[in-house]
């Protein structure tokens, strides 16, 4: 009996662990966001956001750089004419339910754009 106790107690945290859920979220503001050029006029376009979820089985979902680069595109390309991003805060949660991991990457941020060379140096 006390067999049959110890088995069923395993079984049970094992059910439990693999039911339970969580999240972690983290990010932060990325103030100098972009180099621009000293005799360059800046115009802001307005707030724009972008984001991006990857899901895997047990393991979790890889994350490249490339991954991050599309959605820096893709929060620019949500403005006509945009090339930059300036002041914008990036986040990152990580949840896991069941068996499946998730990460969810996002962007929010001011789209600009930068006309290189119009303004008079030294004035």
């Amino acid at each position: 009996m006390k067999q049959i106790s110890k088995i069923t107690t395993v079984f049970g945290i094992i059910a439990i662990s693999a039911l339970s859920g969580c999240s972690v979220k983290m990010g932060h503001v990325v103030p100098h966001s972009a180099f621009v050029y000293p005799n360059s006029n800046v115009k802001t376009l307005g707030p724009v956001a972008a984001e991006k979820s990857k899901t895997a089985f047990f393991v979790a979902p890889t994350w490249e750089f490339n991954d991050t680069e599309e959605v820096y595109n893709q929060a620019l390309a949500k403005a006509n004419g945009a090339n930059l991003l300036i002041d914008y805060k990036e986040d990152t949660t990580f949840s896991t339910f069941l068996m499946f991991n998730t990460i969810n990457y996002r962007i929010d941020g001011t789209a600009a754009k930068m006309d290189v060379g119009e303004k008079p140096l030294g004035q």
